[in-house]
């Protein structure tokens, strides 16, 4: 009976997809460890260092159809030792003598970080892909709305008039960072370990003295993975390093969600993610609820995979290493694959799907009668007279009075004798229409487009 969330029949759907928890259950975590088994074996007979025809045969029996899940389990239950628990039952299925050659001279850790390493490398990919789909989405949003005006918030309060393609353009550039992250961080996560028990390579050099160096190299480059020129066994940055990369992801979409959580308050409305009419419910009492339940899960669920990089990063092996890590490893990678898996697949649903209310927008940016523009006011008075200071405490007069009495920005400036010393009022409103300030947001998306837009 499941009892984690993500493994639910109630929530299994919601939760990940099917590549990414291939990769991190149960059977495939055997099965990458017996790939690293099977290359060793292979390498260590081309090099002379074990029989070929055991070889052969460990590769012959290198897969879940023959090495049992449920035995591996069983013995792991008595030894407590589960690479030990692969290794005796990947032995016994293995003809004659031959499974004595498997995991010859290597360690437990050398199996579990190669393996880890090897799955990571494939559930990076996935994060790869799925960064790329929705980093389209969001530049396709850029152009498509570069001209849609909408009013930017700091501090949760209206600021300046800017442009929802702007808005996108910016979420496109995190991404695009977050991509040039991975490319750089997998030289150093994606790498193996082959060295022995402390990292000396003392084994090997028993069994094949002068071989160690192109035995790594060739087991490595069989899994896909770089060789570390030293041994990384005691050395978790690595994982620190992924783990606080994927936060960082994590990050990028807790603030989307929080951002398309406000936009799509009833005061505000400006955007809607998808909402399935038909089947969607989104209160047991409520009927005309439209919850934004994407945008909800993206900051609960960047949360935990922050955390879990917290925590990564207390971790370390003491000595030439020690187990602890070990378990969070298992704690804590796969569920932060899997948790920023979700957010992607929910990126891409919204950013695909996203209704953007221009009418709403444009009502928006009237709100205050002319109070979202009159920094351009103030520039304006500042380069007629030349003097800023004096600009601002003149503008941020009249922009008080109009708060404080709820009247119109622009009819309180048109009828000011210090203003109508220096502009008509049809300059004050042209200097306080919106769209004609917004600096140089339409050639910044252009930029984006044209710049990230290449090779995705």
């Amino acid at each position: 009976m499941s009892f984690y969330i993500m493994e639910t029949e109630m929530f299994k759907n919601f939760y990940s997809s099917p590549e990414m928890k291939r990769i991190f259950e149960e059977k495939n975590y055997i099965e990458a460890m017996i790939k690293f088994e099977v290359a060793l074996a292979e390498v260590q007979a081309e090099l002379g260092m074990i029989p070929k025809d055991a070889a052969a045969e460990i590769k012959a029996k290198g897969s879940t159809e023959y090495v049992s899940v449920e035995k591996v389990a069983e013995i792991n239950n008595k030894i407590k030792l589960f690479t030990v628990a692969v290794i005796r039952e990947f032995k016994s299925v293995c003809e004659g003598n031959t499974g004595e050659y498997i995991h010859y001279g290597a360690t437990s850790q050398d199996l579990i970080e190669t393996a880890l390493a090897y799955r990571v490398k494939e559930a990076l990919n996935i994060i790869e892909s799925k960064l790329k789909d929705v980093l389209k989405l969001l530049l396709n949003l850029a152009k498509k709305h570069r001209e849609t005006l909408m009013t930017a918030r700091t501090h949760g309060q209206q600021a300046l008039p800017a442009t929802f393609g702007l808005m996108m353009a910016s979420y496109a550039s995190m991404l695009h960072n977050h991509l040039e992250r991975i490319k750089e961080a997998k030289k150093r996560i994606l790498i193996g370990s082959l060295v022995g028990a402390v990292g000396t390579s003392a084994s090997f050099c028993a069994i094949g003295g002068d071989k160690v160096h192109p035995m790594q190299k060739m087991v490595m480059d069989r899994m896909g993975l770089g060789t570390p020129l030293v041994d990384i066994q005691p050395d978790n940055n690595r994982w620190a390093e992924l783990l606080n990369l994927l936060g960082l992801i994590a990050q990028t979409f807790e603030k989307m969600g929080e951002d398309l959580y406000t936009l799509q308050r009833t005061e505000i409305a400006e955007v809607a993610e998808p909402f399935d009419t038909e089947n969607q419910i989104c209160s047991s009492t409520m009927p005309q609820k439209r919850n934004p339940i994407y945008a909800e899960m993206m900051p609960p669920f960047a949360k935990k995979v922050i955390s879990n990089a917290s925590a990564m990063m207390s971790s370390h092996h003491r000595d030439f290493r020690h187990f602890t890590p070990f378990y969070m490893y298992d704690l804590l990678i796969p569920e932060s694959f899997l948790l920023v898996d979700t957010m992607l697949n929910a990126g891409k649903l919204v950013f695909g799907g996203i209704q953007v209310n221009k009418d709403k927008m444009k009502e928006t940016l009237d709100l205050t009668g002319g109070l979202l523009t009159s920094e351009a006011l103030l520039f304006e008075l500042s380069r007629k007279t030349g003097k800023k200071e004096t600009g601002m405490a003149i503008v941020h007069r009249l922009a008080m009075y109009a708060f404080e009495n709820n009247v119109p920005f622009v009819d309180i400036c048109m009828e000011d004798k210090e203003i109508s010393e220096y502009f008509s009022k049809e300059e004050v409103k042209k200097i306080l229409a919106p769209e004609n300030y917004i600096g140089i947001s339409r050639e910044v998306v252009d930029q984006v487009v044209e710049t990230y837009g290449k090779g995705v």
